[in-house]
């Protein structure tokens, strides 16, 4: 099987992708710790499928990487829903972050996050690992060497939002969706599409 790897220290490290939605216009992700929009339930859907699917092997770990609000914000359901895991990062380690089974590790930074899920993959442990917001760790993490593909939901009609999804260089490139091939969707007069993008600047080896 074709997997993205980089390498740290000359070992391999699988890549991560990104899973977000935006207002299609003026790019907005959230509005007062909440979603700009009302929920969409095949947003919702997609979402969960998308980032606690499998891509290797049932018995290894998928992680998902959050900011402390973020993490705030996922609902029991989000956090333990097909046994994924999670990472959430923290300046200040917050002792008010909220405590659950499945959290692994508060790390102070992404490249702390990353290096912790480095050790647990050069033991064979991780078979996917997703960025999951917000607007500052996406930020960062689309520069990233280990950036893979950018899974990003374009909600077509815009809502007041206080923070934002940042814009997408040349080095990606929107690619066919290889989760769901129905795309488009409309909920309660709002459409919407699951749009799926490649980073170019990533070397692919097979392992």
């Amino acid at each position: 099987m074709e997997q993205n790897v980089s390498t740290t220290n000359g070992l391999p490290v699988i890549t991560f992708d990104m899973m977000a939605a935006m207002c299609h216009n003026n790019r907005g992700i959230g509005y007062q710790g909440d979603l700009p929009w009302p929920k969409l339930k095949a947003d919702f859907e997609y979402y969960l499928k998308t980032t606690s699917t499998h891509k290797k092997d049932s018995s290894l770990m998928i992680i998902h990487v959050h900011g402390r609000k973020s993490w705030a914000g996922c609902t029991e359901l989000q956090a333990s829903y097909g046994g994924v895991y999670h990472i959430v990062c923290s300046q200040s380690r917050d002792p008010s972050i909220k405590t659950h089974p499945n959290l692994l590790t508060v790390a102070g930074s992404v490249p702390e996050a990353l290096e912790h899920i480095a050790e647990l993959d050069r033991k064979g442990k991780v078979d996917s690992v997703w960025i999951m917001g917000g607007a500052g760790i996406y930020q960062e993490c689309l520069s990233h060497p280990l950036c893979g593909r950018v899974y990003l939901t374009h909600v077509y009609k815009d809502f007041p939002s206080d923070t934002f999804f940042p814009h997408l260089d040349d080095n990606f490139r929107e690619v066919k969706n290889d989760v769901i091939s129905d795309t488009y969707h409309e909920e309660n007069g709002i459409s919407f599409e699951f749009k799926v993008y490649q980073n170019l600047r990533k070397c692919k080896t097979s392992i």
